[in-house]
């Protein structure tokens, strides 16, 4: 998902991965990490956490990209300093045929997402006025649609 992009309420209940759960100094860095930072792709490091993830979930998905595949997708990450050629070469040793291609190690997940379940939610944003609904039955849903048509406000699905 894009976290910009992403309210918090949107994440309830899910496995949030960040590039300090993937590895660090204590624990060790992950290949993808490692990989950035010795081909010289982070200056400002603003935008490497958002690199790492992406790369991350590119070899969750498809663990021997190729060099295309990798390049095709970061069009939506951003970077100001590097001019990209250092980020997109360091990630590119994971491209089939190349020198880390399959050393991607996942991180598992808590085992306590495989039996998670979600309940409604409800809150407003008071600068907004914006009211949030999260039904888990038809029944909830038209209770939420009801109350807003009584207030006279909108509603709007966002999944």
């Amino acid at each position: 998902i894009n976290s910009c992009l992403r309210r918090l309420c949107g994440v309830d209940g899910l496995h949030v991965q960040t590039s300090e759960g993937i590895g660090g100094q204590q624990s060790g860095f992950h290949p993808v990490q490692k990989a950035v930072a010795d081909g010289n792709g982070s200056q400002c490091g603003y935008c490497t956490p958002g690199w790492v993830m992406n790369m991350y979930a590119l070899l969750e998905n498809n663990p021997s990209p190729t060099h295309e595949e990798i390049e095709q997708h970061f069009d939506g990450n951003l970077c100001r300093c590097t001019g990209y050629r250092p980020i997109l070469t360091s990630f590119g040793k994971f491209a089939k045929s190349s020198p880390h291609c399959g050393s991607h190690k996942s991180v598992a997940h808590p085992p306590a997402m495989l039996t998670a379940v979600k309940g409604p939610l409800h809150f407003a944003d008071d600068m907004t006025r914006e009211e949030w609904f999260r039904p888990v039955s038809m029944e909830q849903y038209d209770a939420a649609r009801t109350a807003a048509a009584k207030a006279g406000k909108a509603v709007r699905l966002v999944c």
